[in-house]
C-alpha cells in the first residue's frame, strides 16, 4: 500500500520552462549560451540560485546585474 507522500507524489504536476534571452548587442555570452535551453521546473532553483518567480508561468533568471533573461513556461504535465 502507498503512503500518503508517495500517493501525492504520483500526481504532482511537472513544469517545463524555456530559457529566453533578450538577444541584442547588450546580451552577454553566458546568457546567449543558455538561450532556448529547456529546464525542468524542479531544477530551476538549483541551476539558477538567484532566480525569482514572478508567477507560475515566469521566472526572472538574474544571472548577473541587469540580466533581462527569463524562464517561460512551456508545458504542464503529470
Amino acid at each position: 500500500m502507498l503512503r500518503v507522500e508517495e500517493f501525492v507524489a504520483l500526481f504532482e504536476w511537472t513544469y517545463t520552462f524555456m530559457f529566453v534571452a533578450i538577444t541584442d548587442d547588450k546580451t552577454c555570452d553566458l546568457c546567449m549560451k543558455f538561450d532556448k535551453m529547456i529546464v525542468n521546473g524542479a531544477d530551476i532553483e538549483r541551476m539558477f540560485p538567484y532566480a525569482t518567480q514572478v508567477d507560475y508561468t515566469l521566472w526572472m533568471v538574474n544571472l548577473h546585474p541587469h540580466c533581462r533573461c527569463m524562464l517561460v513556461l512551456l508545458e504542464i504535465g503529470f
